[in-house]
């Protein structure tokens, strides 16, 4: 599906949410239209001030850290929690999957950092890790080629 995806952020009472959302051009009404794909696999949790960027080399979406909220027991108010994982949209398929990572990874669990990808390396720069600024540096994690089957 050709479009603008935008996955997860904030629902209007500002509960993080996990849905897929395409924002597609409607040649016969001369309009955009935003659409919501039936996709595959398990999503990523529900979170917000997460990056997602575009792989061409595999044509997926690769979502990366962010933020969203646990319940406790112990307290009224959600906790605010932070993500440190990958997932891949795989946009031939629809389909969501949840690559292992390995190797060397100084990746942190982080909201609100920069993210892009470059020579089939994903680069992550700064971001906030719970109520800590992440340190100067940039974090890369090596992209596979065979995203639809293993990452990393």
């Amino acid at each position: 599906m050709e479009g603008f995806y935008v996955f997860g952020g904030k629902n209007e009472k500002g509960e993080p949410i996990n849905s897929l959302q395409v924002l597609t051009y409607n040649q016969e009404k001369g309009a955009l239209t935003w659409e919501y794909p039936s996709v595959k696999g398990s999503p990523p949790s529900p979170r917000y001030q997460h990056t997602m960027n575009y792989f061409s080399e595999t044509n997926c979406l690769i979502v990366y850290g962010g933020r969203g909220h646990s319940i406790s027991a112990n307290s009224p108010l959600p906790a605010k929690h932070c993500y440190e994982d990958v997932f891949v949209l795989n946009l031939e398929t629809l389909s969501w999957i949840f690559p292992k990572t390995g190797g060397d990874t100084n990746f942190k669990a982080r909201f609100a950092h920069a993210c892009t990808i470059f020579a089939g390396q994903m680069l992550v720069f700064g971001g906030k890790s719970n109520e800590e600024y992440i340190e100067t540096g940039i974090s890369i994690l090596e992209l596979s080629n065979d995203l639809q089957y293993s990452i990393f």
